[in-house]
């Protein structure tokens, strides 16, 4: 078999989402600061269905079709997690030096498919059990067990930190080097969503309907940002800002330190069933635009600054491709 010279993105990510490590040493990269602050108000003309009531007490802005510059982030007392096994910042790991993957298919635009060259064989260096997360039985369904790591969640690396959410309600930090466990932070459901590394801070979303913001370091939540529905979608932060979809069919845009709303805007999709609908897609950003797609089959560029659509795409069927 000709020897490879570069690493297949399917291969670099199943080996991240198993937590199958053949090289634990990263260079850590300092992360990204961008200007951050507010955007003006947009049009959200021309969208399908009409958006959700806000939640009392959730954080969110006015419901036309785009807000701006409205609400924010409950803090996290605690209560769902956290707990410091080892409060040291990530750090850069010995051996085979590589490039941090802090989010998502590694960088903002989604284009990152790994360094190599990758050996014909892995050696498994280290693995751990995670646990189970019980679904109670529903009027439509019986009681159903789940673990692993989601459909769509994989690791993310930082320095000599290793970072997952699992099905069992636990957001993992492992050692890379050793495989042990750092600090686990309790959610309130499923883990379904890739983490999101930047300046410290995690941000993930969860079955729960919040998307959580959880130091790096300790394990620590520090703010809860509640959706309503389903948050399957993998934050990203590209300039400073933090973007993530959701099954309530708007596309957020946050201040990453606050968790305080710059804008969000109604995409749809809401005709989906619970737990399908909406924005499950991860937003990917490049030249100044937010691509997400949503359950109608429409596929979305957004303005990075201000929410406004720039125009939409049909692809005829439920889109969660990032």
């Amino acid at each position: 078999m000709e020897e490879l010279t570069k690493m297949d993105r399917r291969q670099f990510l199943g080996a991240l989402g198993g937590l199958t490590l053949s090289s634990c040493g990263r260079k850590a990269a300092p992360p990204r600061r961008g200007k951050g602050g507010g955007g003006s108000s947009g049009d959200g003309t021309d969208l399908e269905g009409s958006p959700p009531r806000p939640l009392e007490g959730s954080g969110q802005g006015r419901t036309s079709g785009h807000d701006a510059g409205h609400g924010g982030a409950v803090p996290d007392g605690g209560a769902a997690g956290g707990g410091a096994a080892d409060a040291g910042a990530p750090r850069q790991a010995s051996g085979t030096e590589g490039p941090d993957v802090p989010m998502f298919r590694g960088n903002p635009s989604h284009t990152f498919y790994g360094t190599g060259p990758l050996a014909e064989s892995l050696t498994v260096l280290w693995k751990h059990r995670m646990g189970t997360f019980v679904s109670p039985a529903a009027a439509h369904r019986k009681e159903k067990p789940w673990t692993g790591t989601g459909w769509t969640g994989t690791a993310v690396a930082v320095g000599d930190r290793v970072y997952v959410g699992s099905l069992d309600s636990n957001l993992y930090a492992y050692e890379a080097s050793t495989g042990k466990v750092a600090w686990r932070y309790k959610a309130g459901a499923m883990f379904k969503s890739s983490a999101c590394y930047h300046a410290g801070r995690l941000f993930i979303g969860n079955v729960d309907n919040g998307l959580h913001c959880v130091d790096a370091a300790t394990g620590k939540g520090l703010w809860r940002f509640e959706t309503g529905r389903d948050l399957d979608s993998s934050p990203c932060v590209a300039d400073g800002k933090l973007y993530f979809g959701g099954e309530n069919g708007y596309l957020h845009c946050l201040e990453p330190e606050s968790g305080k709303i710059i804008w969000r805007t109604f995409l749809g999709g809401l005709e989906g069933p619970l737990g399908s609908g909406g924005v499950e897609s991860s937003p990917a950003v490049a030249g100044g635009a937010v691509f997400a797609s949503t359950y109608s089959g429409l596929l979305f560029c957004v303005d990075a600054l201000s929410g406004a659509i720039r125009w939409k795409a049909r692809t005829r069927g439920d889109t969660d491709v990032s």
